[in-house]
């Protein structure tokens, strides 16, 4: 009988082989493994050992992967954040330190393959202790289904109902959750189904999923009920929102507040050249208004944290419940970062593609490239336009609430630290508006009120005439009176007033 060819060359290769198999693990977290055992070679771009100083925002969740307290990570993120290179760092301590068998679930099968044979061949050929680890032979290294000497497979697959089911592996992993279908075979969603497969495994039982966000928000008319809420959709902010709802937040160095980087606070110059426009981009601090630069964006990335929702991150790095609110907790672990501090994201060609799709949507009334460049670039969920002119007024009253007082006779609520108030300037009348702000960036509306006539100038009868600012200076002192020197009492029915700053 001939017996089969062996693709060891040796008995002692085999002995060696086999004890890998009985190695006990190596103590390390997924983001060190990712360090010393994942090489990376882009010539041009970044040659050597995965830099966890490009991408610091990866390593929390990358470590949360080994948690014994979540049975799921959920990363949301924008293209060009490194967030496939998650998967290769986590298949690198799997594979090397801490042996499981691992399942990887692509959007179809052609993409799984096109991974297989790009981006994980390259990885596994340029990182050799990785390559060390995998048995030899065709039977063992094929497009869908990898071994290692000790005894993990790595199984490549895709949203099949056939393939998510029938299989017990403790570790999975879904990638560009976002472009796969709702349902699959009408039996569930992907994560569902494949998170199912490790149930046996209890609390070593992990279930990771990715993607930018790809699916429309369903109601316009929604109403965050916490801080870090994600509107309502499907897909991957679906599942953020099933987690613990963290964000990537900066700590302003001007004012030492922190704040979550997203497109909207970017600021440039409104002009018909986009590119001129997109050149004098800059990120404006929401408490101070202080700037920073696309190049302080490394700077801003590396002394960055993950917040919870419900939390505050203060100045000497402990997370606290934020006022009136408790940090949320899950077995999910759940991640929300925006396109503005992807490490390889470009503010430049954020604004551009951003200015380029409006203007394709204001001529053409196409929203492709607008939903497009939100989704992908900025990291956010797209509303489409004509829900957005769905709300009506009534439903925007519905939301008032009341804190005491009255429209003649308006307070100041509890909570409010300070009173801004706001003059639009019209031909015959100031229209101002008083606003409280509180913690947090809370704001209250306390006063809504119309100056009609002037302080100063009076008729023959010794009444005093409309207002008419274009043409009066006099009329301006009006302001000083009603407006910078006016007071509230406050809701406590102390006696007390506040003064508008």
């Amino acid at each position: 009988m001939k017996l089969p060819k062996s693709n060891f060359p040796s008995i002692e290769h085999i002995v060696a082989a086999s004890a890998e198999s009985v190695r006990p693990p190596e103590r390390m977290s997924v983001s060190e493994a990712g360090a010393k055992y994942h090489m990376v070679n882009n010539p041009g771009s970044y040659v050597g050992p995965f830099s966890l100083d490009k991408a610091p925002y990866l390593i929390e969740p990358m470590d949360e992967m080994q948690s014994l307290d979540l049975r799921a990570v959920v990363f949301v993120g924008p293209a060009r954040t490194g967030k496939s290179a998650m998967l290769i760092n986590w298949l690198c301590h799997t594979a090397i330190c801490d042996p499981a068998d691992m399942l990887v679930v692509h959007m179809t099968q052609s993409t799984a393959r096109d991974w297989s044979q790009a981006d994980l061949d390259k990885a596994v050929r340029n990182s050799p202790e990785l390559k060390a680890r995998m048995v030899p032979g065709r039977q063992n290294d094929n497009v869908h289904d990898k071994s290692f000497l000790s005894g993990m497979r790595l199984l490549i697959k895709w949203p099949s109902i056939t393939e998510l089911s029938g299989k017990t592996i403790p570790r999975q992993f879904l990638m560009d959750y976002d472009r796969m279908p709702d349902s699959i075979g009408g039996e569930g969603n992907a994560f569902d189904l494949t998170k199912k497969r490790g149930q046996t495994f209890k609390r070593r039982a992990m279930c990771v999923a990715e993607s930018s966000p790809g699916r429309d928000v369903t109601n316009p008319k929604w109403i965050a009920s916490t801080p870090h809420e994600a509107p309502p959709t499907t897909g991957i902010l679906d599942l953020y929102n099933r987690g613990d709802r963290r964000r990537w937040h900066w700590r302003c160095r001007e004012c030492n507040e922190t704040y979550e980087p997203s497109f909207s606070l970017l600021s440039y110059p409104d002009s018909n050249d986009h590119m001129e426009a997109a050149e004098q981009v800059v990120m404006a601090c929401p408490h101070c208004g202080a700037y920073i630069k696309p190049e302080d964006q490394f700077e801003m990335n590396l002394g960055g944290r993950w917040v919870k929702d419900g939390a505050v991150w203060l100045p000497d790095g402990s997370m606290v419940p934020r006022n009136g609110m408790t940090i949320r907790r899950s077995e999910i672990g759940s991640f929300w970062m925006k396109g503005p501090a992807a490490s390889f994201t470009n503010w430049k060609e954020l604004v551009v593609k951003f200015l380029d799709a409006t203007e394709a949507w204001e001529k053409n009334a196409d929203e492709e490239a607008l939903r497009t460049t939100i989704n992908v670039d900025q990291g956010e969920p797209y509303t489409p336009k004509a829900l957005e002119a769905g709300r009506l007024p009534e439903e925007l009253a519905e939301r008032a609430q009341h804190w005491g007082g009255s429209r003649k006779d308006p307070v100041v609520p509890a909570g409010v630290r300070f009173l801004i108030a706001t003059v639009d300037v019209q031909a015959r009348s100031f229209v101002c508006q008083v606003h409280g702000i509180g913690e947090g960036n809370d704001v209250w509306l306390v006063d809504m009120f119309k100056i009609r006539r002037s302080g100063e100038r009076f008729d023959e009868r010794g009444e005093r005439m409309l207002l008419d600012p274009a043409a009066y200076i006099e009329d301006w002192n009006t302001l000083i009176e009603e407006v910078i020197e006016r007071s509230y009492p406050l809701a406590d029915e102390s006696g007390r007033r506040m003064q508008v700053k």
